[in-house]
């Protein structure tokens, strides 16, 4: 609970700017003192309204008493602090008659009625009808990429004016532009809170920002820190379990973290907290998707695509998609991908470009213990092709490929673990290519990656297949698995 003396000061105006910053930090991370805020906000309004003339001497009087007080003591102990200059009455009187009546006709009814007002605002819950504030407009959704929503009733389309409120964004990406000019860009999975028309709060997720000189001061809080901008370009990583991340792409930010510790960053400057410890990164652009990349953050296997079966599994596969959730359901038959030729089920189009491709696998069928599903970029629908596979299984998550046409499958070297023992679904995988180049990468949140080993060169076309993989591992079954979404930034 915040102190009577810095509500006071606060809403009076009397704080410099580095105390008012520390006590908005303090307001918003504690709901019982926004509430508090409020309530304040509405008795010192109300009060100005009705005596007019010193507010900040009457707005500190009210507040330093309002709590364990009765609407009329506060009345009182007001009306004492702001006396009532009264006209005379126009008609002629004897003077002593003027006075008597000023001190007994009217200075009395008019402080009681001041009394009873201003209990009536203190004790605002019945006494008074209670104003109906109408909602603010404080962002427009300008873009979206993908974009796939916790609630799929309520999701605002792009050009929706926007409140205060959450956004909730399973997958995909948008973007939102503040009334004050702040751009960001949300990269979903992420929950991130409009607060006013140039702050927010990222519970988690991703979010990049451009910030013009109209936008000074533009403020994003998260768990364990809070990041002001002053003029810049930053963004800001909070996985759901992990360690955050601040970085700055051009400008400053000033940073202060759980323990009040303010620091100033700089351009290619970046910082990750753990708990109470901080420790200095280098800003990593590429990271984030701003607003320049989000046209080509696309929409992957929703439009043209194929389904086959590769190599002739004894099972044959199939597919189908949840248009409003976005979940995929992968069904695949074949011994393995593996060795010299592969039989599995593909789901896939055209990928002709560089770039990556993301997915959460959510649940995967146990055929087998080592039945796998997961991404793959492919030469070619030939059971011998080159291709890059990362996949989760059962018992590991991985990261194979074949070279070239009809060479044994090869996986990073063992010291670099391709293969880890991570069974607990849901398992997020991404696989990226640059060139003959391909990396792999496995992650909780799908903000956070852990690289499969090394990247692997291979000999492929720029015609390539991207997409679905399932193989049951055993040829006499079928492997259901499910994935969610399944996303694609082409990088040309």
């Amino acid at each position: 609970m915040v102190a009577d003396e810095q509500l006071a000061a606060y809403l009076a105006g009397e704080m410099s700017a580095g105390d008012r910053a520390d006590f908005e930090a303090k307001i918003l991370a504690d709901e019982a003192a926004r509430r508090e805020l409020l309530a304040q906000r509405k008795v010192s309004a109300g009060l100005r309204a009705l005596l007019g003339g010193d507010h900040e001497r009457l707005t500190q009087a009210i507040l330093t008493t309002t709590r364990g007080m009765s609407g009329e003591a506060i009345a009182k102990r007001v009306v004492a602090h702001r006396p009532v200059v009264l006209a005379r009455p126009a008609h002629r009187q004897p003077q002593f008659q003027r006075r008597e009546v000023a001190r007994r006709s009217w200075w009395i009814p008019l402080t009681a009625a001041a009394a009873v007002a201003i209990a009536a605002i203190v004790s605002w819950k019945g006494l008074l009808p209670r104003k109906v504030e109408r909602p603010v407009n404080i962002a427009v959704l300008t873009r979206a990429a993908d974009a796939v929503w916790a609630d799929a009733a309520s999701a605002p389309p792009p050009g929706r004016v926007l409140r205060a409120g959450w956004l909730r964004l399973r997958s995909g990406a948008v973007e939102v532009e503040f009334s004050r000019g702040a751009r960001t860009v949300v990269e979903g999975p992420a929950e991130f809170q409009l607060v006013s028309e140039n702050e927010g709060n990222l519970r988690f997720g991703k979010l990049w920002a451009r910030v013009p000189p109209s936008a000074h001061g533009f403020r994003v809080s998260a768990p364990g820190f809070t990041a002001v901008d002053l003029g810049t370009e930053f963004g800001c990583k909070v996985p759901q379990d992990g360690p955050a991340e601040v970085h700055v792409f051009d400008g400053a930010v000033e940073v202060r973290d759980a323990a009040a510790k303010t620091r100033q960053m700089r351009a290619n400057d970046g910082v990750e907290f753990s708990g109470a410890a901080a420790r200095e990164i280098p800003a990593q652009r590429s990271a984030f998707l701003g607003a320049d990349q989000l046209p080509q953050h696309t929409t992957f296997l929703r439009g043209s695509r194929t389904e086959q079966d590769i190599g002739n599994p004894g099972k044959r596969g199939a597919s189908s998609v949840d248009s409003r959730t976005g979940v995929w359901t992968v069904a695949g038959g074949g011994a393995d991908i593996n060795g010299a030729s592969d039989q599995f089920h593909f789901v896939s189009q055209d990928f002709s470009t560089d770039g990556t491709i993301v997915t959460k696998v959510t649940a995967v069928e146990k055929t087998d213990e080592y039945s796998k599903a997961g991404l793959m970029i492919r030469g070619s629908m030939n059971a011998d092709a080159p291709y890059a596979f990362v996949f989760f299984g059962p018992s590991t998550v991985g990261f194979e490929f074949r070279t070239t046409a009809g060479s044994n499958a090869s996986h990073a070297p063992w010291s670099q673990t391709p293969y880890v023992g991570i069974a607990t679904a849901p398992m997020w995988v991404k696989l990226v290519r640059r060139g003959g180049v391909f990396a792999a990468y496995y992650g909780k949140d799908g903000v956070t990656w852990t690289q499969l080993g090394a990247p692997a060169t291979i000999v492929m076309s720029a015609a390539a297949r991207a997409g679905l993989a399932v193989t049951a591992h055993n040829d006499a079954a079928l492997n259901r698995s499910t994935f969610e979404n399944v996303t694609a930034t082409a990088q040309p």
